[in-house]
């Protein structure tokens, strides 16, 4: 089995529950850190998959959008973590660039998976010997 797919469905139930974390109110003591583990996981997941896509440039260049978005949220989320030093007077700023960048990783990774996916469907099917008959 190819490593990529299992990659694709892990990062979006992951950006799923973290988004679910995170306008629940729950990312708060604990589940912070629970969040922020999750969280960076998920850039490193990202950019593995991001190496195993060699063979498509589209997926490639999807895969490197998502990452930098990734990584945003990962410097945006330790900065409200307090592990990256903020102005005080931009935390609800941060805090809302925070949110919509969640909205923005999973946005594009539902549609640009989805259509990836489609694409790859309709390149393996032809390609396939059609039979003569």
């Amino acid at each position: 089995m190819r490593a990529l797919p299992i990659l694709s469905v892990l990062l979006a139930i992951g950006v799923l529950f973290q988004v679910a974390l995170g306008e629940a109110g729950l990312v708060t003591i604990w589940l912070r850190d629970l969040h922020a583990t999750i969280g960076l996981a998920g850039v490193i997941l990202t950019a593995v998959a991001l190496s195993l896509s060699r063979g498509s440039k589209t997926s490639t260049i999807y895969l490197a959008v998502l990452l930098a978005a990734a990584l945003v949220q990962a410097i945006v989320g330790l900065s409200l973590y307090g592990i990256i030093t903020i102005d005080f007077r931009l935390f609800s700023t941060m805090e809302t660039i925070h949110r919509f960048n969640a909205y923005f990783i999973l946005l594009t990774g539902l549609v640009g998976g989805v259509l990836i996916g489609v694409a790859r469907r309709r390149s393996a099917t032809s390609t396939q010997a059609v039979p003569q008959g």
